[in-house]
């Protein structure tokens, strides 16, 4: 039998005999959580759900007796055992989801119970410091992190930012060399959509590999998060974000929110977002011009770290 494939990702190490397509950066590292994806579940097991969804294709978190498990409507069970996610696969037809979750929702469930805070955005590095691009989907995350990356950044990451909370300030952790775009703007950026895969079977993204030397290395600190803004709303410069309203921002860009976002979790969850609300906040017109991001994002940086070491 093959060894098992271990994976750097959001600063830890996964590993797992599931194959992957995304592009992933490998090691020999042993590994800090284990995947595997079972036709039985792990034993025998009464579910009970946290709370009930309003949305019938929303994963919901629950328990098997006293195991944590989150449940993907339709696919499967995941089984929450220390440091294994046992995956048990219900219906094959769905096996495609699988990855998605488990780069997804999964894994950020996983770290938050560890600490980390995750967050629904994409986030690239500078010389020593990093900022993250938060908003829903469809908001431009992506396309303003692809254009930093084109004036010199490097990608951190996409869609899914890990944030550990240990030091000060807060680190950025590098998730997969690989973006996510829709076909138009493949066009738009590589000339051509072809060549590309599908990120899912159901819907038109395509999954982009990044030229590894366009990708973070490691950890960087997280000196600045920017909300993207609609074209609707009409802002023409970047402002800061504060106080209670940055709360709101990082719980509503939070990855997991409707696994946390459930009485039994809830004060830990936005305890673990208050951490970060050291981290300033701004708002990103959809308008704005990326060298003035880039310019604007590298003096908070220089002035985040002025602050740290004359504290």
């Amino acid at each position: 039998m093959a060894a098992p494939d271990r994976y750097e990702i959001f600063g830890i190490i996964l590993e797992t005999e599931w194959p992957l397509r995304t592009r992933m950066v490998r090691t020999a590292r042993e590994p800090d959580l284990r995947f595997s994806v079972v036709v039985q579940p792990p034993r025998t097991a009464t579910w009970a759900p946290l709370v009930e969804p309003d949305d019938p294709d929303q994963p919901i978190v629950g328990h098997f007796d006293q195991i944590e498990g989150v449940r993907v409507p339709r696919v499967g069970d995941a089984w929450f055992i220390d440091d294994d996610i046992v995956f048990h696969l219900e219906n094959p037809e769905y096996d495609y989801h699988v990855e998605v979750a488990l780069l997804s929702y999964l894994i950020a469930y996983w770290l938050e119970q560890r600490g980390r805070v995750t967050l629904h955005g994409s986030a690239v590095a500078g010389a020593g410091w990093s900022i993250g691009i938060l908003g829903p989907n469809g908001s431009g995350k992506t396309s303003a992190a692809l254009d930093l990356v084109e004036l010199g950044m490097s990608l951190i990451t996409d869609d899914l930012i890990a944030v550990s909370r240990s030091s000060r300030p807060a680190e950025a952790h590098p998730g997969f060399p690989e973006v996510r775009l829709w076909p138009d703007e493949a066009e738009l950026r590589f000339g051509s959509s072809d060549g590309f895969a599908k990120a899912h079977p159901r819907y038109e993204k395509l999954r982009i590999p990044l030229d590894i030397s366009k990708f973070a290395g490691g950890p960087a600190p997280l000196t600045g998060l920017y909300v993207t803004l609609p074209p609707e709303a009409k802002a023409s410069s970047i402002e800061p974000i504060e106080g209670p309203d940055a709360l709101f921002h990082l719980m509503l860009n939070s990855f997991p929110r409707v696994l946390f976002d459930v009485p039994a979790r809830r004060a830990g969850w936005i305890g673990r977002l208050g951490d970060l609300l050291d981290v300033p906040m701004f708002s990103l017109p959809s308008a704005t011009d990326r060298s003035w991001l880039l310019s604007h994002a590298s003096e908070i940086a220089g002035q985040t770290s002025q602050s740290k070491r004359s504290g």
